[in-house]
């Protein structure tokens, strides 16, 4: 069965401690990370994403029957809370470069949560002059439509409308049905109690 698991993490920023030998093995569906603001949900993504690095412990998982060092370019893709890039690089041409990066066998713009996210008409528009909720769906397109045994997701709901909201659910519903591990955080009860997740209350 294939996990991510993180066994004995510890991070501390300015001698505070946010976390102190945490381990947990994630399997695959969704996993809800809770608590209250600043009580260590987005790093602790950040560290299962590899954009910030523990003190100490390790992150491994099992993928295709083969235990491995968790890498998030290989093995996973992962959304944070405000997602950006290069203010020149358009949406096109981000998606290029993520298909390229991936090297996926389609072009994410003809998928179908590109229409659904009707980024279209963003299409050759650069990011510095995208709104927060159209960054968000660039990069959860490329999350949840390039295959990945593992996604993370910090927020994901944060700056989309109700119609997007339905979209990302559907998605996120169909890369469980596929087997993948999907760990966010979220205060959106409505958005969480749509998953049959399970929690984690920091």
């Amino acid at each position: 069965m294939e996990f991510l698991e993180v066994s004995n993490i510890s991070i501390s920023f300015h001698n505070n401690k946010v976390f102190e030998n945490f381990s947990y093995k994630f399997s695959p569906g969704v996993t809800i990370i809770k608590g209250k603001n600043g009580i260590g949900k987005s790093t602790l993504l950040s560290i299962l994403s590899s954009t910030t690095r523990p003190d100490s412990g390790t992150i491994k998982c099992c993928i295709d029957g083969q235990n491995k060092p968790f890498k998030i370019i290989e093995h996973g893709n992962f959304v944070p809370d405000k997602p950006d890039f290069y203010d020149f690089i358009t949406t096109k041409e981000f998606l290029k470069l993520m298909n390229n990066l991936k090297g996926l066998s389609f072009d994410l713009e003809e998928s179908v949560l590109f229409d659904e996210f009707k980024l279209q008409k963003h299409l050759y528009t650069p990011f510095d002059a995208l709104s927060i909720g159209t960054k968000k769906k660039v990069f959860l397109l490329v999350a949840l439509i390039s295959p990945a045994p593992v996604i993370i997701l910090d927020e994901p709901t944060n700056s989309l409308d109700d119609e997007s909201n339905t979209v990302l659910i559907k998605h996120i519903k169909r890369n469980v049905q596929a087997g993948a591990i999907i760990i966010m955080s979220s205060h959106d009860t409505n958005f969480t109690n749509t998953f049959n997740a399970n929690i984690i209350d920091l």
